[in-house]
């Protein structure tokens, strides 16, 4: 029999899962799937409990969005055989959308209880903050942010009047009149990217990070790449009549929109900038960052 550890953030989606837990339990009896659910208490107990669990052979089910999945990413070991099953109970739910899903709650069961399998590739990030010498290090599954969308991010998470995407564009509106741009130069692969004034440096598995906008439309989560787009320096007024085109997946029409793709990204920050994974803010004050990609370290459900 398998078994999964279904591993719930109660608070996402304003507890979604009340909604469809009884049916889930049903389904998976008749499909003859073990079920031990767990709810998490604190942040980093999902990675905890991921690490914990797969390490005893369970596969994981992630009850949550983007920000558990990118817990449960940290916690399970990679290459390793565990199955990841991910249910889009959270707000954003970007990568259910990349493993070829639509977001609906059924569809995902159905890639679980039919057992269909894909191989993903994930991220390695390394990253220093000024006046702090330490080496930080985090994975991704979705995406990985410097700049405005980070700070938007930031916004995002310790605001939560809305959800899903209606609360990341109010945190976009909020975030244009308080972000500074940032100055940042590096290496992409083996070519040299020049200092320059950026809006945002967004690194994306998927095509879609913050519930729906398309920072890196071109992206594939197996395709052994990363993709990349740097967004030069906009008037802030600007930025409004740029948004639709991002959501409307035409980002490459942005004439200050840079898209590239690489397999090692190396960034030097010259003031203090914010940084995100999944939409999980790692630092307000990050100097220099070392992003890896890692090609089919996963193993998730889904219908690509």
């Amino acid at each position: 029999m398998n078994k999964y550890t279904f591993i719930i953030n109660p608070k996402a989606g304003s507890g979604l899962y009340k909604k469809h837990l009884e049916s889930l339990k049903k389904i998976f009896a008749s499909s003859s799937i073990e079920l031990e659910i767990i709810f998490t208490e604190y942040p980093g107990h999902a990675q905890n409990l991921a690490l914990e669990h797969s390490r005893l052979g369970n596969n994981i089910l992630v009850g949550g969005g983007d920000g558990t999945l990118h817990e449960v990413v940290n916690g399970v070991e990679l290459s390793s055989n565990i199955k990841i099953g991910l249910l889009p109970l959270g707000t954003g739910n970007d990568f259910v959308y990349a493993l070829g899903g639509d977001r609906k709650f059924e569809t995902a069961i159905q890639n679980i209880v039919s057992d269909k399998l894909i191989q993903t590739d994930a991220g390695e990030i390394e990253f220093i903050n000024f006046g702090d010498e330490t080496v930080y290090k985090k994975r991704f599954a979705n995406s990985c942010g410097l700049g405005f969308d980070a700070f938007v991010s930031h916004l995002n998470n310790n605001k939560k009047l809305f959800s899903g995407l209606f609360s990341y564009i109010i945190s976009v509106f909020e975030g244009v009149f308080k972000y500074n741009y940032i100055q940042s130069s590096g290496k992409i692969d083996d070519q040299l990217i020049s200092q320059s004034e950026r809006l945002l440096i967004a690194i994306g598995n998927g095509k879609t990070a913050g519930g729906g906008f398309y920072l890196t439309p071109n992206g594939l989560i197996n395709d052994g790449l990363f993709d990349v787009t740097f967004i030069n320096s906009i008037k802030k007024w600007k930025i409004f009549l740029k948004l639709p085109l991002v959501l409307l997946n035409k980002t490459e029409k942005i004439h200050e929109a840079s898209l590239d793709r690489f397999s090692k990204l190396e960034l030097n920050l010259e003031r203090p900038t914010f940084i995100h994974c999944d939409g999980e803010v790692l630092s307000t004050n990050c100097k220099q960052v070392i992003i890896r990609q890692l090609s089919k370290k996963l193993t998730f459900h889904g219908a690509l």
